[in-house]
């Protein structure tokens, strides 16, 4: 019987409802494959690009298998779980080392065939390169708006004060 951890991250709190979106579309997924959910693992607040055994999260997840109580790891998209390309290699190897069986819901990728590892350490560069241009984007609109004496966070830096928009 294959005893599954669904894996939930956010990495802030304003994303609420995409906790409940991953939650149910989990489920729904262990459902029809009759899977039987042991755990659900919820991070919030946490980035991608922390390595996923240094998670809180990641930590119960290991504890789980270690113990022998699950041998699946379900996520509803490779960014919920890794925005770190060599992180996610090394934690997919970490998986195949323990026999422990890893599905992503929004596609059908099987990553113990050489296409499959293929495929996915493609996806797993998309995604960070996707994290390092967001990254870099936020800090040009913030360096942007501090160079124009603009309003770039709720309390304003220290000598100046807040009128409308500008300091």
């Amino acid at each position: 019987m294959v005893k599954a951890v669904i894996y939930i991250r956010v990495s802030t709190s304003r994303q609420d409802n995409s906790e409940d979106l991953q939650e149910k579309k989990c489920l729904a997924f262990c459902e029809s494959q009759g899977y039987d959910v042991v755990d659900i693992i919820v991070d919030s607040d946490v980035s991608g690009s922390k390595k996923f055994w240094t998670r809180k999260g990641g930590c119960k997840i290991r504890k789980l298998i270690d113990s022998g109580k699950v041998n699946q790891v379900v996520a509803l998209k490779l960014d919920r779980m890794f925005r770190s390309t060599s992180d996610g290699l090394i934690t997919i190897d970490d998986f195949q080392k323990l026999d422990i069986g890893f599905s992503l819901i929004d596609m059908n990728l099987d990553t113990r065939t050489p296409s499959g590892r293929m495929i996915l350490s493609v996806l797993l560069a998309f995604s960070e390169f996707e994290r390092n241009t967001i990254r870099e984007r936020i800090t040009s609109v913030l360096r942007n708006k501090r160079e124009n004496m603009e309003v770039y966070s709720g309390n304003p830096p220290f000598g100046l004060k807040k009128v409308g928009n500008k300091l």
